[in-house]
């Protein structure tokens, strides 16, 4: 199903026959650290099923900014190299903790937003990031979290320079977990095809049910 299911009035679990968003995305950022270049990351997700993603929490008398609360701190999976295959990685617990680990702040927790490259973690000044969110991210079969959503996504990068010119586009779909269920980490696997080269039908084979995938003629 596609995240215009929520607005429809068909049943629950009934397919309303749009493709689904996808679960990762990659993109090339440039100029981290450089103050002549700049990539801004744009992410727009939405729910399957809800009239909003968990991500946020707030009180609902009031709805100052300073109310908001990322609660959901593994919502998108991210990881940076540079163009020598080059990459970072942090070892300390990720979540801020009684015991005063470092702190990862949850960076895309609305529905849609645009952060600067610079307050990624990443590990030169041009390179390649890939985000993967749920369920893409995470085994939603065993041990599922029962608020755990579908997540539909899109993703794409503004790059400027000089500050008097910029550019902006899309990035490259890497998974789908709402087409195909077995593509989670540590594997999202290559050569998904949504629709067969040969019969223009969609790979059922690879694409459960479940998930909300149909043949066509």
């Amino acid at each position: 199903m596609s995240f215009y299911a929520r607005y429809s009035n068909v049943n629950d679990n009934i397919s309303d026959y749009r493709e689904p968003l996808p679960t990762a995305w990659a993109f090339r950022y440039q100029g981290a650290g450089n103050p002549a270049f700049g990539t801004m990351v744009r992410a727009w997700k939405g729910s399957t099923f809800w009239a909003t993603v968990y991500d946020l929490d707030f009180d609902p008398y009031n709805e100052s900014p300073d109310e908001f609360v990322a609660t959901n701190c593994w919502a998108y999976t991210y990881y940076a190299w540079d163009d020598e295959e080059n990459v970072n990685s942090t070892t300390t617990n990720p979540w801020s903790q009684p015991g005063g680990e470092a702190v990862i702040p949850n960076l895309l927790p609305l529905e849609t937003q645009e952060v600067d490259i610079e307050q990624f973690n990443t590990v030169d000044e041009f390179g390649w990031m890939l985000f993967v969110w749920p369920n893409s991210n995470v085994d939603a079969i065993v041990g599922a979290d029962p608020t755990v959503d579908f997540y539909q996504t899109w993703m794409g990068v503004k790059y400027t320079a000089y500050g008097d010119y910029s550019a902006a586009m899309s990035g490259l779909v890497m998974a789908n977990y709402n087409c195909f269920s077995q593509q989670v980490l540590p594997n999202l696997g290559v050569d998904f095809d949504y629709i067969d080269p040969l019969t223009g039908n969609y790979t059922i084979s690879e694409c459960t049910v479940a998930a909300g995938c149909f043949t066509v003629d």
